[in-house]
């Protein structure tokens, strides 16, 4: 199954769960549309307010956002197939997982009553969890031909720059305030979800447009991340390089420039990939 049928499958399987709940109208068509997204935030907005505990809703999202070990096999049997290697099934499990470890931990903020205040309620921004995500001004600089750099230095440059990065909620923040000086550039310009797929990637994961990349990584689960992330590792031919992790760094070292290009290094980021690599092996 191709990533976006996998997730038309699990935009069907949520719609079917709203409508049979009352609270979807539409088609069930397995497109993410503004009848879908708001259908959710209804039952996510009585579930807050149900003092009964009768409805299931934020524990049924709290699963949908953790990944089984059925989602890890399927991924790591589309990720072999394409690395054209024969390493065991479970080894590619764990590099996917030591992927998943080092980009984000759970890739989820659960802490979201700063981060949904940005754009007020019923806003673009809003749910009970929203994805990590990381800004980077020299993307963004990048996608608005730098005209935003002498009036916003903290949104905008002509280089990468550690020191402009936030961190936590406080890049959804940088993310907000880019939106309003150019909503397509910014979407471009900040990496997203458990694997932290840089938004400007979107048609390598096969969406049509940034707006259908974020909505997915923000509405859509594990399913859309998991599936957004093997799109993008087999379309930009990545898998051969993902499929060489093990536990010395060094066999990390590809994937990691390819992902993270060369400040990689700085960051350790292939030794911190085998060494995730290992724990998740057992």
């Amino acid at each position: 199954m191709r990533p976006q049928e996998e997730l038309h499958a699990a935009v069907v399987e949520v719609q079917t769960v709203l409508k049979d709940d009352g609270f979807y109208i539409g088609t069930i068509d397995g497109w993410w549309g503004k009848g879908s997204r708001h259908s959710l935030l209804a039952m996510r907005d009585m579930a807050a307010r149900s003092r009964s505990g009768v409805m299931a809703a934020p524990s049924t999202q709290e699963a949908s956002r953790i990944f089984t070990e059925a989602d890890y096999e399927a991924a790591a049997i589309r990720i072999r197939l394409a690395s054209g290697t024969a390493r065991p099934l479970n080894e590619i499990v764990a590099a996917i997982k030591a992927f998943k470890e080092v980009e984000s931990g759970d890739g989820w903020f659960t802490d979201v009553a700063r981060i949904n205040a940005l754009d007020g309620p019923g806003g673009w921004i809003d749910g009970t969890a929203l994805p990590k995500i990381l800004f980077e001004a020299h993307k963004f600089g990048k996608h608005t031909g730098y005209q935003y750099s002498a009036g916003y230095p903290n949104l905008s440059s002509r280089s990468w720059n550690r020191s402009l990065y936030i961190g936590g909620p406080g890049e959804w923040e940088r993310l907000w305030k880019a939106i309003k000086l150019d909503r397509v550039a910014a979407l471009k310009s900040a990496s997203v979800g458990t694997f932290q797929i840089l938004g400007e990637n979107y048609a390598q994961c096969e969406f049509k447009n940034v707006e259908e990349f974020w909505d997915a990584h923000m509405y859509g689960g594990a399913a859309a991340h998991m599936a957004a992330f093997v799109a993008f590792i087999i379309n930009g031919k990545l898998a051969a390089k993902l499929a060489k992790i093990d536990g010395w760094y060094v066999n990390s070292q590809a994937i990691a420039y390819a992902y993270n290009g060369p400040s990689y290094q700085e960051n350790a980021y292939d030794k911190k990939i085998a060494k995730a690599y290992i724990k998740h092996l057992g």
